[in-house]
């Protein structure tokens, strides 16, 4: 241990006369802790609540949605196909048909290798594509002897919506083969929160209402279907639960006349963040009057909201830190005046501005490693007992969740202790200079 980081942890164990450099101290590490944690549990809320939102999402929607304007998607069960295997067949093709020019001719070679490498490129993208099912979006009222509600209406493909999404695990009464019908009656899933609403039960007779209507001489008559509620669903989102319901796709079609037709496809990919690239693949590949969009362009505006609200409240927490690195300056200025006398000494003993200056620098930096340290400590224990115990709930119908989600996040807690410690070393730095520019004959003058 050199004799700057010894003489800088004694000064820290002030003498009774010098009791308030002692509690200014404590104050200190207190104000650099409560920063710490403060940011430790804001960040990992902000990742809960992104995290959380996300998966909500993607298990009740797909990542890319591939429609077809203007009427629906009627040779859905081909662009399925095509979808899963056909395009990835055709760059293959187009790939192997591909022939170099011999290299005296430059030109023609490099166009006919950058064709190569975006079609390389376009198979590597379609090769993220797992699954793929057809789907129906309408809306609809239903009605029960308790109520009336508007509801979006969803046709699913009870074969391969499970590959998609998953909505098959977050049934909790019922399940998905018996939306085939129940009781000489087709069925309906419907959300928790929607069958409260309606007051009814699994096994209760619901009446749909389309909008969708055939007109008459007396006008628009609205077509009406009778269901029978075979599944009761539980996504954790409370829009989801209280606005969702599922049928078969061909009931959707009887019901909303559609015919043969859909009104897309919903596709899975193994890495949802390259799922923009995906629906760019699919968009080229197929063209007008196809389209594609990803879950990120569909959700743009949440997850644009959750990102700014993540900055402005690390900004604010940042200020915070500021606070306590100038509780720091303050600090070790009262101690450079208290210590005159000791720093004086220890000039006329030979030591030079620079050991005087480490001297300060290493006070002030075992304050805010200190606090620092006991920041993340209470911060993960927070965060921890928030995402095992669950005792801060929210109520459902005002957010999409019921309990704070927490994620914690390495990363997160590197850069907040190495952003941290910078902060109060640089805290040091004005103090530190002004205890190496003191003069031993007029600091001793007086004594």
């Amino acid at each position: 241990m050199t004799y700057e980081l010894f003489i800088g942890l004694r000064y820290l164990s002030a003498k009774r006369k010098q009791a308030f450099i002692s509690v200014t101290t404590l104050i200190s590490i207190f104000g650099v802790m409560i920063g710490v944690m403060s940011m430790i549990v804001t960040l990992s809320l902000m990742n809960g609540f992104a995290w959380d939102l996300r998966e909500k999402i993607l298990g009740t929607y797909s990542h890319v949605v591939l429609l077809k304007s203007p009427l629906g998607m009627g040779d859905y069960m081909a662009m399925k196909e095509q979808v899963e295997r056909g395009l990835r067949e055709r760059v293959d093709a187009e790939i192997r048909r591909l022939t170099f020019p011999p290299l005296s001719s430059p030109s023609a070679w490099v166009k006919v290798y950058l064709r190569y490498r975006a079609l390389r490129s376009q198979r590597e993208v379609l090769e993220n594509i797992l699954a793929v099912t057809p789907f129906t979006l309408y809306q609809a009222l239903l009605s029960s002897e308790s109520g009336v509600t508007g509801v979006v209406l969803r046709g699913i493909d009870l074969d391969s919506v499970g590959r998609v999404t998953s909505l098959p695990s977050v049934i909790k009464e019922g399940g998905l083969d018996e939306l085939r019908g129940l009781k000489g009656h087709p069925g309906i899933l419907i959300g928790k929160e929607l069958a409260k609403t309606l007051g009814i039960f699994y096994g209760d007779k619901i009446t749909a209402m389309s909008p969708r209507g055939r007109f008459s001489p007396l006008g628009m008559i609205p077509k009406v279907r009778q269901f029978v509620v075979t599944g009761i669903f539980e996504t954790g989102m409370y829009e989801y639960d209280a606005t969702l319901a599922y049928i078969t796709i061909p009931e959707a079609q009887k019901f909303f006349d559609l015919g043969s037709r859909v009104t897309g496809l919903e596709i899975r990919v193994k890495d949802i963040y390259k799922a923009d690239a995906v629906a760019n693949a699919l968009q080229d590949a197929l063209g007008y009057p196809y389209y594609a969009r990803d879950w990120k362009e569909m959700n743009r505006n949440l997850f644009s909201a959750l990102r700014l609200e993540k900055i402005v409240m690390s900004l604010i927490l940042i200020i915070m830190i500021l606070v306590a690195a100038f509780s720091i300056i303050c600090t070790l200025i009262m101690m450079v005046m208290e210590k005159g006398k000791d720093i004086a000494i220890l000039k006329s003993m030979g030591a030079t501005s620079r050991s005087i200056r480490t001297i300060f620098m290493f006070e002030g930096m075992v304050i805010g490693g200190i606090g620092t340290l006991l920041g993340l400590g209470i911060g993960f224990l927070v965060c921890w007992l928030l995402g095992r115990y669950h005792f801060i709930s929210l109520p459902g119908d005002i957010y999409y969740i019921t309990t704070l989600p927490v994620r914690m996040r390495f990363l997160d807690f590197v850069i907040v202790c190495v952003s941290t410690f910078l902060v109060t070393v640089l805290a040091t730095l004005y103090p530190s200079w002004q205890a190496s520019r003191l003069r031993p004959a007029e600091a001793l003058r007086y004594e």
